[in-house]
């Protein structure tokens, strides 16, 4: 790939050679072929950086395979304030968001942490403990009209749900994508 901002390039090798124990037997050069030769992984990663998700390599069982996934301690900045579902934003009488986490998700090429994976993660990290993450939620609760989303308290993760059409300053969503 021709065109990449060195930078962050730089930036994400610092943040994979300080942080290890996320994917031990992993080389660099390997990652950094995957991120340059495949555009729309670079494009992903790049926006995942650019909300605020501080985005790393992680070698997970659960993910079944690597993935960069937002390791930020908070929800991403620039991806807070949405509501869940986009027709739900549409719906919104007063008030609705610039967008919602479904539209973002779209527009970013990622995937939202599912109930398992946000609890896999938060084994080998500790994030969302002042604020929250909306994650996937089941279609069986959405069609109730539920949208899930979690956080971190008493060094648990618990479990919430909210309408989805409901938006909060300090809940945003975390994402992954895999290479």
């Amino acid at each position: 790939m021709e065109n990449y901002d060195k930078a962050f390039i730089d930036k994400l090798e610092k943040r994979f050679k300080d942080n290890m124990d996320r994917h031990p037997s992993i080389k660099w050069d390997f990652v950094k072929s995957s991120i340059l030769n495949n555009p729309d992984l670079y494009d992903a990663i790049f926006a995942m950086e650019e909300t605020g998700g501080e985005p790393d390599l992680v070698d997970l069982e659960i993910f079944k395979g690597l993935v960069y996934v937002d390791m930020a301690e908070k929800s991403p900045k620039g991806r807070r304030s949405l509501c869940y579902g986009k027709v739900e934003r549409e719906n919104r009488k007063d008030n609705a968001p610039a967008s919602s986490v479904e539209e973002e998700l779209e527009a970013m090429g990622v995937k939202i942490l599912s109930e398992d994976k946000y609890i896999a993660l938060s084994q080998i990290a500790s994030f969302d403990s002042k604020t929250t993450s909306w994650i996937k939620t089941p279609e069986d609760i959405r069609q109730a009209g539920g949208a899930l989303f979690a956080s971190r308290r008493f060094d648990r993760v618990f479990v919430y749900y909210n309408s989805p059409d409901t938006y909060f300053k300090d809940r945003g969503f975390r994402a992954y994508i895999e290479i």
